[in-house]
């Protein structure tokens, strides 16, 4: 018997890649966020990069949460709830 069939789980390697790999994604993912918002506010505000910084986090908190609720740990409850 595998030891993901007696654990009734993945391996904890395969979550710690998966982790790592949506770790790596949510960093590449906020920081791009924060360069495009700072570029187009910018010009707007005089202190752009504080609200591009306020915006970068919220899309990036929500993109971590999804991506580890989905792909790392694949759990099917309520959105709110978790």
């Amino acid at each position: 018997m595998s030891r993901s069939n007696r654990l009734g789980k993945k391996p904890p390697e395969l979550t710690l890649v998966r982790y790592l790999a949506v770790g790596a994604c949510n960093t590449a993912f906020g920081y791009g966020y924060f360069a495009l918002f700072t570029a187009l506010l910018t010009p707007i505000f005089p202190y752009g990069y504080v609200l591009a910084s306020l915006l970068a986090n919220v899309f990036s908190i929500t993109f971590a949460f999804l991506g580890y609720k989905w792909f790392v740990f694949k759990t099917n409850g309520n959105y709110l709830e978790e």
